[in-house]
């Protein structure tokens, strides 16, 4: 029920639509029918989204997530809402690259390996469990990858 941009000329990234949760990242729950800017991100190089949750890559390699929490979809160890952009701890400096699934998360590390956190529901970590996780956690097996894509319950890694 939202939208994010990347806007090239500063790396700075905009959102609008429904904002209860805080997906939109200005620091508000109020909804948003034209762009707003996510406060205090620029020299973002790629963006992500999920059912409630945004994602954003730097051209430094690291993660900052926002928006609904409730399965740890941010990476953050909690299952807070975060209406402002927060840091994802535990990735490797050099994140590749990163999508977003309905309610998980992922990463592409500098070394090609998959991190993955969030609901686990149905297996879509990758992890071999059905458990959530609320950090960034290694994908099973011996896995390198230079693409991802989350769906709403399923993950697809090439």
């Amino acid at each position: 029920y939202h939208s994010i941009a990347l806007r090239g000329t500063d790396g700075s990234v905009r959102a609008w639509g429904w904002n209860h949760f805080g997906q939109l990242g200005d620091g508000t729950r109020a909804d948003r029918w034209s762009p707003v800017t996510v406060a205090g991100q620029t020299g973002m190089v790629s963006i992500a989204a999920g059912f409630h949750h945004s994602l954003a890559r730097s051209g430094a390699g690291y993660a900052v997530a926002w928006g609904w929490n409730g399965h740890g979809q941010l990476g953050d160890g909690t299952t807070t809402d975060r209406p402002l952009a927060v840091p994802v701890p535990n990735l490797p400096t050099g994140v590749a690259a990163l999508t977003a699934g309905g309610y998980h998360s992922l990463a592409i590390t500098g070394a090609g390996t998959v991190a993955a956190w969030g609901w686990n529901y149905f297996g879509q970590l990758g992890d071999g469990t059905t458990v959530s996780r609320l950090v960034p956690t290694t994908v099973a097996g011996p896995l390198t990858a230079r693409k991802l894509a989350g769906g709403g319950l399923h993950t697809l890694a090439a």
